[in-house]
């Protein structure tokens, strides 16, 4: 395998440097960092990536394809759906900044895919571009700053009574995290299900409820929000 920032395609490395990971810095810090820190990981489909518990000693971000997260459940006794991941996306991040650096999920691969794979320590921060490391530092904690908000909206959604409620709350949150009334959510509605903690024919029957009251449409993972959620009436 090639090294260095030459592994990567033009448009790899244009994901790469519009990372949060690489904020505040310049085109040729960058090229220097991926060369020294950053490898090209190649999964096939169905690869599982890393499992529960693993060694969290080092992150990826997504360049091309998808993946999936799981958390086995004892009550279901199998796995249960987390998060999607696509292009631009981080994977490991909030495990391998962790004292504990034990991964809590298991990901693996929807399609093949190409991951930028990054291992930071133990390289010596005499090493990198002047800064390199107070950089990736910092921005390392405003990502996960990013992800603890993602999560606290999660658990807002979560807390709502009913399923009607967290389905809107759940496209209040989206239709405010994209700027738009039109978005895709990257999650099946199986998968969807799984996220709310509700069974798939719950949410189904939800959905197409809400349809017929056209407050909403959709086609595959792709969503019309027609009237603010937030305004709806729940009852």
């Amino acid at each position: 395998m090639k090294a260095g920032p030459r592994q990567f395609t033009g448009e790899q490395m244009q994901i790469l440097r519009e990372s949060h990971l690489f904020d505040s810095m310049t085109d040729s810090d960058i090229e220097a960092i991926v060369k020294l820190c950053v490898t090209r990981r190649d999964v096939a489909r169905r690869e599982v990536l890393f499992r529960e518990y693993d060694t969290a000693d080092r992150f990826w971000i997504v360049l091309d394809g998808k993946l999936e997260s799981y958390r086995f459940s004892n009550a279901l006794d199998r796995d249960n759906f987390v998060f999607p991941y696509s292009k631009g996306e981080f994977i490991g991040l909030e495990f391998w900044a962790s004292h504990l650096q034990k991964s809590a999920l298991v990901v693996v691969s929807v399609y093949p895919c190409i991951l930028a794979e990054i291992k930071l320590p133990p390289l010596p921060a005499d090493t990198l571009p002047d800064g390199a490391v107070w950089h990736i530092t910092n921005n390392s904690k405003m990502i996960l700053g990013d992800e603890c908000v993602r999560r606290q909206r999660q658990i807002g959604v979560m807390g709502v009574g009913s399923v009607r409620d967290r389905l809107l709350a759940f496209l209040d949150y989206m239709r405010d995290k994209t700027g738009s009334d039109a978005f895709h959510i990257k999650m099946n509605q199986q998968q969807l299900a799984s996220y709310f903690g509700i069974a798939r024919p719950s949410l189904t029957t939800v959905l197409r409820q809400l349809r017929k009251e056209n407050l909403i449409d959709f086609e595959g993972d792709y969503y019309t929000v027609k009237t603010n959620p937030a305004e709806a009436d729940n009852s």
